[in-house]
């Protein structure tokens, strides 16, 4: 019998202001609807720790460092949660046709809602800005 181990992470978050947007990393799997962001020039070897529904933290697993993001239904749940991350359509290799698409079913509410955690995350970091 195989036996599984479990490990307990303390990840590390970098901070915002010393990430580098040049140095990002998109890696879209349409097939899967799932957007990996690599923070730093390169794919490095992680451990994918669940944060929420849709969201996986990228740990490096000897630093304990968060090296990316994984967003599982990016498509179908994370583009309407937070519809700024349509701006990154031609990035990720969406056609013109499927961005339309998705803006359509943005309603009022979703834009809204997004802006209000946007500007809390900004503005009152820390506070509970779930929906």
């Amino acid at each position: 019998m195989a036996m599984i181990q479990t490990r307990t992470f303390q990840p590390r978050w970098p901070k915002l202001s010393e990430l580098d947007a040049d140095r990002l990393v998109l890696d879209f799997d349409h097939e899967s609807d799932t957007l990996l962001l690599h923070f730093y020039d390169e794919i490095r070897p992680s451990i994918s720790v669940p944060l929420d529904d849709h969201y996986l933290a990228l740990v490096d697993p000897v630093t304990e460092e968060v090296v990316g993001i994984q967003m599982e239904g990016f498509l179908a749940q994370v583009a309407f949660e937070l519809p700024s991350v349509l701006d990154l359509a031609d990035v990720i290799g969406l056609s013109p046709d499927e961005r339309q698409r998705l803006q359509a079913g943005l309603t009022p509410r979703h834009r809204k809602r997004a802006l209000l955690e946007s500007l809390f995350g900004h503005v009152a970091p820390g506070s509970d800005t779930a929906a």
